[in-house]
C-alpha cells in the first residue's frame, strides 16, 4: 500500500503499486488497475464532492462511484495535503505545488516557490502553505 484515504462519502481507498483498491464501510475490497492507475498510485486525498484525488507518476485524476476521471497527464504527483478549510494541494515532480479545485493552479519558481520539484506540501490554517523540495 502506497497511500490511504477516507472519502467524504465514507469509502476507504488504498493506493497500490499497480492500481487502486476501495471498499464501502461494510463491503468487500474492490480493485482497479486501468489507465493512470496501472503506473502505481503515489498519493490520495479526499474530494469534497466524494471520492478521492489520485496522484500517479502518469498524471492527476480522481476516482469516485462512477470510476476514474483523468484530469491531466502533466502533473506527476508525489503527495497531497488538505488544509483545515478544505483546500487540496499537490506536491509535484517538476511543476511546483498545485492547488486543486474548480481550477487547477500551478505555483512554480516563477511565482516565488523555492523549486519546481516538490517533495512534500503542508497546507495550514489561514492559507499558509509550506513545501520541501528535492
Amino acid at each position: 500500500v502506497t497511500a490511504i484515504a477516507e472519502s467524504t462519502d465514507g469509502r476507504i481507498y488504498a493506493g497500490l503499486l499497480g492500481g487502486l483498491a476501495w471498499r464501502e464501510a461494510t463491503g468487500p475490497w474492490q480493485r482497479v488497475a486501468e489507465g493512470q492507475l496501472a503506473s502505481g498510485v503515489t498519493a490520495l486525498a479526499p474530494r469534497a464532492e466524494g471520492g478521492v484525488w489520485v496522484g500517479t507518476s502518469g498524471g492527476l485524476s480522481y476516482f469516485d462511484a462512477r470510476g476514474l476521471h483523468v484530469v491531466n497527464e502533466r502533473h506527476r504527483v508525489r503527495q497531497f495535503s488538505v488544509s483545515p478549510s478544505g483546500e487540496v494541494w499537490a506536491a509535484t515532480d517538476g511543476f511546483g505545488v498545485v492547488r486543486l479545485g474548480s481550477e487547477i493552479v500551478e505555483h512554480t519558481t516563477g511565482e516565488g516557490v523555492c523549486g519546481n520539484r516538490i517533495r512534500s506540501v503542508f497546507a495550514g490554517a489561514g492559507g499558509r502553505v509550506g513545501v520541501t523540495t528535492g
